[in-house]
C-alpha cells in the first residue's frame, strides 16, 4: 500500500487516507481494489497461499478501511516507503 496510511496494530485495522481531491462519498477513483466502488471497509487475509484450505483458517483477517482526512486516527510516525502487511501464520519453515 502506498499513500497515507494509518495501522492499529492492536485492533488489526489499516486506514487508508483518501486525498483530500477525492471525497468519499463519490469515491471516483479512490477504490482502485477491484472490490465494489462504494465500499469504505473490507476484510482481508493477508497471506500468499489463499488456496490452501488447511492453513487460511489459521490466518487472522485485517480490516481495511477508507476514510477521509479527518476520520482518520492521528499519526505517531511517517515513514517514505510503501507499507507491508503480512500474516506470520500458515507454513512454518517454508
Amino acid at each position: 500500500m502506498e499513500g497515507a496510511i494509518r495501522i492499529l496494530s492492536r485492533e488489526l485495522e489499516v486506514f487508508l487516507v483518501a486525498p483530500r481531491l477525492a471525497s468519499i462519498s463519490g469515491r471516483s477513483g479512490v477504490n482502485t481494489t477491484g472490490l465494489d466502488a462504494n465500499a469504505t471497509r473490507w476484510k482481508i487475509q493477508p497471506y500468499t497461499h489463499k488456496g490452501e484450505s488447511r492453513v487460511m483458517p489459521s490466518i487472522t483477517e485485517v480490516t481495511l478501511r477508507l476514510v477521509t482526512v479527518d476520520e482518520a486516527p492521528p499519526c505517531d510516525d511517517w515513514h517514505d516507503v510503501p507499507v507491508i502487511v503480512y500474516s506470520n501464520g500458515g507454513y512454518c519453515s517454508n
